[in-house]
Formats: C-alpha cells, structure tokens, sequence
C-alpha cells in the first residue's frame, strides 16, 4: 500500500481546504521527510485525515473511555471517540479523502464526511459518510461504513489497529510499540516488511520435520516389535516345512486321483441317461412304424404306378393339342374364304387402276414437250419481268430529269419576261437621249454584241423547243408507263382466275384419289401442278410478250431521251449565261440604232 495523496478541511486544527500531494515536488522526490511546526499547527491533524479517510477513526480518539462523553454546540453530548467529534468547532461541515495505491496495483480514492443540520454550526450531528472509488473512472465500490471497512482492509492488507501501530505511529505511540509482546511485535513486523513469505515456509519446514520423526519412531517400534529364531527353533521349523511340504504333495495326489474317479462317475452317470433316451426313442420309432403301415402300402402302389406317369401325361397332353388344332383350323379356313374374297375384290381394283394409270400416264407423256416449253416460257417471263423493272426504273428517273428541265424553263421564261421589262425601261431611257450620241467609234464591237445577242436569242428559242419536246415527250412516258400499270393489273386478275381454275382441278384430283389406291396419290399430284403449270404459262405467255416488247421499246425511248435531255440542258444553260451577260447592252443598241438605217462615217 502507498499513500498518493492527503486532503480535506475543518479537521481538528486545520480550517481551510488542504491537500499533500505526494507525488508532485518537492515530496516525490524527497525521499525522507519530516512534518514539523508549532504546537496546534496541525500535524497531528494531517494524520488524522489520513485515518478517517481510510478507518473512520483517528488516533487522537483513543485517549478517552468508551462511557467518555463530551459537549457538542448543538447541546447534545457525543461520546468521546466519535469520529465527529473530531470536527473543528463552529464549522458545519468537514471532510478527508486519501488516494492511494493498494496491493492489486491500481488507484482508489477512500472518503469520510460529517456535517450538521442545516449546515448550521450549532445544528445536530448528521451521521457519517463514507465511500470508496476507483480513481481512474471514479466508478464507486461502497458507501456503506462497514462495507468500506472491509474493503479497505481487503486492499491494504491492514486493519486499523495494524496499520495504526505499524505504518503510523501517532506522538507517544512508539514506546508502546516497543513495549508490545513478542508475538504482536513479531507480527506488525512481519506485515510491514513483508516477511511473511518466510514465516510460512519455516512452518512448512517444521512441519514436514515433525511428520518425518514421527514416522522414523513409528518404524523403529515395529523393529522393536520382531524377534530372532534360536538354531533349535529354526531347525524344528525348517523339518516341519519338510513335512508340510510332503503331506501338501500327497493331498495334491490324492486329489488328483478322486477327480479320476469323479469324472468317471459322471461319465458313466451321462451314459446311463443317453441309454434310457436311446432306449425311450427306440419304442416311440417301433410305435411309429406299425402306425405308418397304411401309409407304406399307398406308397408302394404309388411307386409301382411311377413308370405309367410319363405316357398318361403325354396321352392329356395330345388330346388338349388335337382340340386346339381342331379350332385353329376352323378359323383359318374361315380367314382363307375371308382372303379369297378380298383377294379377287383387290385384283379388280387394281386391275381398274392399272388401267386408269395406263390412261393418265400416256396423257402425261403427251403433255411433255408442252412441260418444256411451258418451262422456256417461264424463263422468259422471269427476264421480261426483270426487264420490265429495270425500263421503270429508268422511267422514273427521265420522268425526274425531265421536270428538273420543266422546272428550268420556268426559270428561264421568267427571266425573259424580267428582261423585257428591262428592255422597255430602257427604252424609255434611250428616248429621252440624244440622237448624237458618239458610238461610230466602238461600231465594230457594237456589231459583234449584236450579233452575239442574235445568236444568244436563236439559243433561247431553241432551248424553249427543245422544252416544249421534252415536256411532250414526258407526257407520253407517262402515258406508257399508265398502260404498263393497266396491262400489270390485268396480268394479276388472270392469275387469280388460273389460281381458282387450279383449286377446281385440285378438287377434282382429290376425288380422283379417294377412287384410287393411295399409291397413286403422288402421280395424280404432280400431274395436276404440271396442267396448272401449263394453262398459267400459256395465258401469260402473249402478255409476257407484248410487255417485254412494249418494255424495250420505253426502256431505249427513255434512255434516248434522257442523253438528249441532258445535253440539251447543258447546252441550254450555257447559251442561258450568255445571253444574260449581252442582252441588256445588246437590245439597248439594238433599239436605239437600227442595223439598216446606221452607217459609220467615214
């Protein structure tokens, strides 16, 4: 145990709050140290302190009786060792607390506290209070007096009266010490130095000495307790172990030669009781026997039948096959007459088949160069219809080109219409101009734009015919291209009337086939998708045609037309970007100097 640190107030002498703190400078590292002061400082107080916090008590409070009482201000009287009355006169509170380390190594903190009613100086006596905590969570463990008594003297290893007379030793405490008897002293000594480890190890040492010497005399009084043979005695004993061995060995003999006898009786005891059971077993069989004699008689007319069993058995065997033979052949003859009859009936009617196979294979073999060229047509029309495609699609696309055209001419023709009225305008200009305007020296380059502006006018005349053609001839693609649509509408009516021409033939074959044998069925149907085949190519065939030549001829008209159009367009929009560069100048010399009235001089 190690006192940490000492505090409280209005303890005896001390008034104010105090605290020793013992492990701070300059008493951590003070080593000895002593209290010294005047007389009512309160040294003795500071110790005190220490004792309430931890005991509840306090030396000072053993001078007097247990009967000793003493005033209180409150006008009570305490006795005089209550711990409160160690409470300093006309305060109406105090308190200690000690912190300090016990022997499991951690911190706890002891407090005592005593306080009148009302906190008042002349107020009754409240009854103590104390508790003990740990210090580093400040968790409490008691707050009961007794409680925390023996906590303390749990963590301290001392109660107060040890730790009274060892660890504090109050003024005029030490001679009692000294004066103490030897086993006291002996053992507060042993508490405060810790030498209590030896002490129980010299017991421990005397202890097992004692039971060792107890044992040693045990063992020497059982020696005492034999005594040794004489010769004479010895030789008396060693010739009656020589007897008793003897007789022991003739007893072994006798004994061996009573359990012979022994196992012989009962071996002939066992004979006699296997006798009597053979003999009682011997009757019951004699017994047996003359009751079994019925039974022995049947079984020799059983086995002088045996050697009959096997042709008896063969005799009921036959007869059950003859009877089962009989009704097997009463059933094939009926089944024979049954196969007769529909043998013959199958022969005619594959004999009325035959024929009619006969019948529709020559029809078939004379429809076989039909097939082909039905075939051929077929082959045709797949071109002619890719053909067809083809001349549409490049109908399409003259018919494109050729609005792009009419939609140029347009332009153009609104142009010429802005240009006349340019040309009116200026016109009225050149009216109010002089008539001697000097243009005789720039005649031959006025002679050329007009000539220019003559042909740039041919080329606007013929671009607009060449227009007009296409337009025509567009207008007439149209046309073609409506009869190709009527001529393609008429083709797919024709289709479905052939389609529904084939279902009435199909129709047919199917009754055809519910009067054949089945083995017919897929002749009858290839034959009737081969006459389908052939009405659908012979009524497309003239349609085939004309479209297919109807088709070239549009599809080489379309392709003419759109390389003349094109050219054109491309000729037509050059002559377009000369004439509007040379007509405003052209028409205006045009118009203000006629070519056959004007003459340059000289």
């Amino acid at each position: 145990m190690r006192i940490l640190s000492i505090s409280g107030q209005n303890i005896a002498s001390l008034a104010q709050p105090f605290s020793v703190d013992f492990t701070t400078e300059p008493l951590a590292g003070a080593g000895l140290f002593a209290i010294t002061g005047e007389t009512g400082a309160g040294k003795s107080s500071i110790l005190d302190a220490m004792c309430l916090a931890l005991y509840g008590d306090a030396p000072r409070l053993a001078g007097g009786a247990a009967t000793d009482e003493v005033p209180d201000p409150s006008g009570d009287a305490i006795k005089a060792r209550d711990s409160r009355a160690i409470l300093r006169r006309g305060a109406a509170q105090g308190w200690a607390e000690v912190r300090f380390t016990a022997r499991d190594g951690q911190d706890y903190i002891a407090r005592w506290q005593a306080r009148r009613a009302r906190d008042k100086a002349d107020g009754r006596l409240q009854n103590v209070s104390r508790s003990l905590s740990r210090a580093a969570d400040g968790q409490p463990l008691a707050n009961q007096l007794s409680a925390v008594n023996e906590m303390i003297v749990t963590l301290s290893g001392f109660s107060y009266e040890e730790f009274h007379r060892t660890v504090l030793l109050a003024q005029g405490d030490f001679d009692a010490f000294l004066r103490a008897d030897t086993n006291d002293r002996a053992g507060l000594l042993e508490k405060v130095t810790g030498t209590g480890l030896y002490r129980d190890v010299s017991i421990r040492i005397y202890e097992g000495h004692d039971a060792a010497r107890q044992a040693h005399d045990a063992l020497i009084q059982q020696r005492a307790g034999y005594r040794l043979l004489s010769d004479e005695d010895r030789t008396a004993m060693e010739a009656e172990n020589v007897d008793l061995t003897e007789a022991h060995e003739s007893g072994i003999t006798a004994a061996k030669a009573l359990q012979a006898q022994l196992d012989l009786h009962t071996r002939h005891t066992a004979a006699l009781r296997q006798l009597t059971l053979a003999e009682a077993a011997e009757e019951q069989a004699i017994a047996d026997h003359t009751s079994a004699a019925p039974e022995r008689g049947h079984l020799m007319r059983i086995d002088r039948a045996a050697p009959l069993r096997a042709p008896w058995l063969a005799v009921q065997t036959s007869e059950t096959r003859l009877a089962a033979a009989n009704i097997a052949l009463v059933g094939a003859r009926s089944l024979a007459a049954e196969a007769t009859t529909k043998t013959a009936t199958a022969r005619q009617q594959s004999d009325r088949a035959e024929a009619e196979f006969t019948a529709r294979e020559a029809e078939f073999k004379a429809f076989g160069p039909i097939r082909d060229q039905a075939a051929a047509l077929d082959q045709q029309i797949l071109s002619a219809a890719t053909e067809v495609a083809a001349a549409e699609g490049q109908a399409t696309r003259a018919a494109q080109e050729a609005s792009a055209l009419h939609v140029a001419l347009t332009t153009l023709q609104t142009e010429e219409a802005n240009h006349r009225t340019t040309l009116t305008e200026t016109e009225t200009a050149l009216a109010s101009l002089s008539a001697d305007v000097g243009l005789a020296d720039i005649w031959g380059q006025v002679r050329a734009q007009i000539a220019d502006h003559a042909t740039a006018r041919e080329a606007l005349t013929a671009s607009e015919g060449e227009a007009a053609k296409h337009t025509e001839k567009l207008a007439r693609l149209a046309q073609e291209l409506a009869t190709l649509t009527a001529q393609d509408q008429t083709d797919r009516t024709t289709e479905a009337d052939l389609a529904r021409q084939s279902a009435e033939l199909a129709t047919a074959i199917s009754a055809v086939e519910t009067a054949h044998p089945a083995r017919r069925a897929g002749d009858l149907a290839a034959l009737s998708s081969a006459l389908a085949d052939m009405i659908r190519a012979g009524a497309d065939h003239a349609a085939a045609s004309t479209d297919l030549a109807n088709a070239r001829a549009s599809g080489e008209a379309a392709t003419t037309l759109l390389a003349t159009a094109q050219g054109d367009a491309t000729r037509a929009t050059d002559d377009l970007a000369r004439a509007e560069a040379q007509v405003p100048v052209a028409l205006l010399i045009d118009e203000a100097f006629p070519v056959v009235g004007i003459m340059p001089s000289g």
